[in-house]
């Protein structure tokens, strides 16, 4: 038997994450809520969902029995703690929380409801980091040394336009957050792979002062004055890592991971991804994009030949896809390094509309697997505290000069459901 699901938030981000709630075969029903009504009308129409609420409080006097939040990042941990409060399971975007305590509230909350609550962290499953956590448990690493992580947006690709659609006519004040309270998406796959935690950092920023303001410390409620952020930190095995949040960066922007150990070591990067021990490399990119799936006609998966440079001149439903096919179907926008054998067939065609190397199918299926049999997901409320709180504390401490802080930490996940 499954359950009734609430989509909080129908802008961009949570019109990727609809059709996933709605497809799932464990989710019986699913509406929408928006505080904007046009666009939860537009939404339900484009979907075809007959059930919309106007506000969060609507929904939670509902029949639901899980409420997805997507909705601004300030927002997540008093929203998440009031659906836990009414009943409700909560899967939210991230980050968990922006401040220390609201994050130790929400905490509480979970351990005294028992309810499931998960974060949807793209980084925690892409391709080349499942890849180092298979090397990472087979011991190929020998002991980390160093990790380091980097994620680049710069606001010329759209970052400028994210903080404006999340903050409105107020989006200076609220959406433009220091980049270390985004640092889950280097936290996670370090994280992911090692399993280790984070218990000191020093931090330092780059104070802006391009003309357009737009990291003006007088028109945010941080007094950030911080376009990029750099964070050295200790973790509980003895290795060090370093991870980068630059949001001002003359760079294609992505994500970026290196790990190197006693034996061997791993690096992607814009370059590609490459395994490295005293011996040499070896290239591993090919293994880290999906690879080329298509119709019938053209084969299960092939090299893609010199007349299909421009696939987006070939009619839609003879256009190649990239992906990975399995018995029940091609599952797109993912590689075989990642557990594609853990989606349901219901995702088999879909596109990962967040464009995340087919990170959004994880995320949201892991939640619905962990309500529907009472599961622990991955991305519990402890793990996903354990990866946020290191990037408020290095904020702090970056405004106190870079002054060495011990990060808190609320534990690890009960051992048992």
């Amino acid at each position: 038997m499954g359950f009734k699901v609430a989509v909080v938030g129908t802008g961009l981000w949570g019109r990727r994450l609809i059709p996933l709630f709605k497809v799932h075969p464990l989710v019986d029903d699913i509406a929408l809520c928006d505080l904007d009504a046009a666009k939860l009308a537009a939404a339900a129409e484009e979907f075809g969902i007959p059930t919309t609420y106007p506000s969060l409080e609507a929904v939670l006097e509902s029949d639901v029995d899980a409420v997805a939040l997507v909705t601004q990042h300030w927002l997540h941990a008093p929203q998440a703690i009031q659906a836990l409060e009414a009943g409700k399971h909560v899967y939210s975007s991230a980050p968990v929380g922006i401040t220390v305590e609201e994050i130790g509230r929400l905490v509480d909350t979970v351990e005294r409801t028992g309810l499931t609550y998960a974060m949807g962290e793209t980084s925690w499953y892409y391709s080349w980091v499942s890849y180092c956590k298979q090397r990472h448990q087979a011991g190929d690493f020998g002991k980390v040394i160093f990790s380091d992580a980097d994620y680049f947006h710069d606001l010329e690709h759209g970052l400028l336009e994210v903080f404006q659609e999340r903050g409105g006519v107020e989006w200076r004040e609220n959406a433009v957050i220091p980049p270390m309270l985004y640092v889950t998406h280097c936290t996670s796959q370090i994280m992911a792979i090692t399993g280790e935690r984070f218990t000191h950092v020093s931090g330092q920023g780059f104070v802006d002062t391009d003309p357009d303001a737009v990291f003006d410390a007088e028109k945010n409620r941080w007094s950030n004055p911080f376009s990029n952020q750099a964070a050295l930190l200790r973790m509980s095995d003895g290795s060090s890592c370093r991870v980068n949040v630059y949001w001002r960066v003359g760079h294609p922007s992505m994500v970026q991971l290196s790990i190197y150990g006693t034996d061997a070591s791993f690096e992607y990067t814009y370059s590609g991804a490459h395994w490295m021990d005293r011996l040499g490399e070896t290239d591993l990119t090919p293994l880290m994009v999906p690879g080329w799936v298509g119709p019938k006609w053209l084969g299960s998966s092939f090299k893609r030949p010199g007349w299909l440079k421009r696939p987006r001149w070939l009619p839609q439903s003879i256009r190649p896809k990239k992906g990975v096919t399995t018995d029940e179907g091609a599952f797109l926008d993912v590689t075989a390094l990642q557990p594609v054998d853990l989606l349901p067939r219901e995702y088999a065609g879909l596109p990962d509309m967040g464009g995340e190397w087919g990170t959004n199918y994880f995320m949201v299926n892991e939640f619905i697997r962990a309500v529907g049999h009472d599961e622990m997901p991955p991305n519990n409320v402890w793990t996903a505290a354990r990866y946020t709180i290191p990037g408020i504390v290095a904020h702090e401490s970056a405004m106190r000069g870079g002054e060495l802080l011990e990060i808190p930490d609320f534990g690890g996940p009960p051992p048992s459901r």
